[in-house]
């Protein structure tokens, strides 16, 4: 039964923050800025709400303590991370793209020897899509090169 109340109410908190998300999107549509960063966190809250309502989970089928559970788990991010270096970097590159404002959704760019629009942009991913239909998907750490064709150098 403590199973299906922490799956129940792990379900019910992921809608709530889909629907606030949606709403704050739809509210503040202008501002691609704040809605990719808006998206890319609730990415992560999700995440977030996977990662507790998971180890509860196996914390109440298993019978395993909590702080075993951690350890455990704080060994195996250790060994992923040393072994997941590409992703790390194309984690790091996403957050200084979106933070130093080089591109958002829906904005026609150039990357490396891709263009088009960015249809969704993550913080390991940008996805651009060309005039053909074309879906590129580019990891973040291997951007070298960016071309924003939708913005005007403004002039002092």
């Amino acid at each position: 039964m403590k199973s299906f109340m922490i799956v129940f109410f792990s379900f019910i908190i992921l809608k709530i923050e889909k629907r606030l998300i949606s709403n704050f999107i739809e509210k503040n549509s202008e501002n691609k800025r704040a809605d990719t960063i808006i998206i890319i966190f609730g990415k992560i809250i999700t995440y977030v709400i996977y990662f507790f309502a998971g180890s509860e989970l196996i914390q109440n089928l298993f019978n395993i303590k909590a702080t075993t559970f951690l350890a455990a788990t704080g060994v195996l991010g250790v060994s992923i991370g040393l072994g997941a270096q590409s992703l790390i970097k194309d984690i790091i590159y996403g957050f200084f793209i979106i933070f130093e404002n080089q591109y958002m959704v829906g904005e026609k760019v150039t990357i490396e020897k891709f263009t088009g629009e960015v249809i969704e942009m993550g913080i390991r991913l940008t996805r651009i899509k060309n005039d053909s239909g074309d879906v590129f998907m580019i990891s973040n750490g291997l951007i070298g090169s960016v071309v924003n064709h939708s913005r005007e150098e403004k002039k002092i």
